[in-house]
């Protein structure tokens, strides 16, 4: 990426724009606020991180590394239809959050906003075999029959360099069963 840094052009750190492309898909001037003019033009959506100023991301959050053929301004030059930015990555609840040692496997769903085909479920550090419900909704298996504790484990979402805030899933001790607590006296 860092060959396209000259390449921000007006942009600055948190700004959505236009990278100008030539036939092949390479960049071919710095980025502007708006796309560039005519009916043959091609551009590709790029953001200015705010971690960096002299860095440049497709509009999906990937890095720059032409050709670019994906983000690719597709709109009516001049029409002034802005694509909308990538929504923020989110969580906002796990279904369910909370689930006891020992106990059979089970499908937990993940429900924030961001999400895409590339989201990956981030479990206790760990990536997880993730599946893509909508950009709403992520699932994967959690496996309560190999924990031997009672713990608290963080769930995040990461896509390409970003991950979300953690929320936690909590794995609870077996509850103690009417019958077992009598033959224990």
């Amino acid at each position: 990426m860092g060959d396209y840094d000259h390449l921000i052009g007006e942009l600055t750190p948190g700004d959505y724009g236009w990278l100008p492309l030539d036939g092949a898909g390479t960049p071919s001037g710095p980025a502007t606020l708006n796309p560039p003019p005519g009916p043959d033009a091609k551009a590709a959506h790029v953001f200015a991180p705010e971690d960096g100023p002299d860095a440049l991301v497709t509009g999906s959050g990937a890095p720059i590394d032409p050709p670019l053929n994906s983000n690719v301004d597709k709109r009516v030059p001049g029409s002034g239809s802005t694509p909308t930015p990538p929504e923020a990555l989110t969580l906002g609840s796990l279904s369910p959050n909370t689930a006891e040692m020992g106990s059979a496997d089970l499908v937990m769903t993940v429900i924030g906003t961001g999400f895409t085909q590339n989201s990956m479920i981030v479990f206790n550090e760990g990536d997880e075999v993730t599946t893509y419900v909508d950009s709403n909704n992520l699932t994967t298996t959690v496996k309560p029959s190999l924990v031997s504790a009672a713990i608290q484990v963080p769930v995040q979402v990461r896509e390409g360099q970003e991950t979300s805030a953690p929320l936690m899933f909590e794995f609870t001790a077996p509850a103690m069963r009417q019958g077992q607590d009598q033959r224990r006296r």
